[in-house]
């Protein structure tokens, strides 16, 4: 109980710094850095995943960012290559554990960023043109957002399509009114301000809803672009479902996230210079 009401005390707080610091932050000019993480994810995935979206179409400068996870040799040179294509970044962790950690990826490249706007997005995602720039209107409009959509998961021969969605493809089954975390968009000052991600998760599991949860708890609001424009999932095997600690990841999760009440959280501090190489 005295552990609820001091979190509750602490987080009132960060809310009322949190706004006074968004009121400064809306005077910057526009910049958005997409943050991608991977571990050896097929190329094939990652060029259609870039490609989804014209980075042009927003006018204003728009950052791609790779963050790789210890992914072997062979793997690394080619999303090197990619990124140099794409005129973007891949920023590689050093100390890569065993256990692939999205937390850690993805605070290296919070932690490196200097856009106004930060847009999370899964290897495997499609996005149906013009999602930035909605993206960009929704957030300009309602200041106290975190911007996402639904997701339809492709089967392993689907082609990719916008058109009918809902009749070629699933709907995936998310806690959020089937909203999925796999792509979030909002201020980077937002991810800054809570500390990052928990890095406490590892595999697959939690660490998307447990930031998704504190962002909310911060004030913003979730605002899913569903009705307008269409985000497709690439159909790949599961990465999971075959290990024999499946139960303990999950279990694991589940009882990190229901222990997380504070919305600041310090993950982020460790992220110096020459912990990253940037390639």
């Amino acid at each position: 109980m005295i552990k609820q009401v001091t979190a509750a005390i602490k987080n009132r707080k960060a809310r009322r710094e949190f706004k006074y610091l968004l009121d400064r932050e809306g005077a910057r000019q526009d910049s958005i850095d997409i943050l991608i993480p991977i571990r050896d994810r097929p190329i094939e995935h990652l060029i259609k995943c870039i490609e989804s979206f014209d980075r042009n179409d927003t006018g204003i400068d728009v950052q791609v960012t790779l963050l790789d996870y210890g992914s072997t040799p062979s793997n690394l040179k080619n999303y090197r290559n990619l990124a140099e294509k794409f005129k973007g970044r891949l920023l590689e962790y050093k100390n890569p554990t065993r256990n692939w950690n999205k937390s850690k990826c993805l605070n290296l490249g919070i932690a490196h960023s200097g856009s106004k706007f930060l847009m999370v997005l899964d290897a495997d995602m499609i996005l149906q043109k013009g999602f930035i720039e909605l993206s960009l209107k929704t957030i300009r409009e309602q200041p106290y957002s975190i911007i996402n959509s639904q997701v339809y998961d492709m089967k392993k021969d689907d082609k990719v399509s916008f058109y009918n969605p809902h009749e070629r493809y699933q709907v995936r089954k998310t806690d959020f009114n089937n909203i999925t975390t796999a792509i979030n968009f909002t201020w980077t000052l937002a991810y800054k301000y809570i500390g990052g991600f928990n890095e406490n998760f590892e595999i697959w599991g939690g660490e998307d809803d447990d930031v998704f949860l504190r962002l909310r708890r911060l004030g913003l609001q979730q605002v899913s672009l569903h009705d307008q424009v269409v985000v497709l999932h690439q159909w790949h095997p599961s990465l999971i479902e075959h290990r024999e600690d499946l139960k303990e990841i999950l279990a694991k999760a589940d009882k990190t996230l229901k222990a997380s009440r504070l919305i600041r959280q310090s993950f982020l501090g460790q992220y110096e210079q020459n912990d990253v190489k940037f390639i």
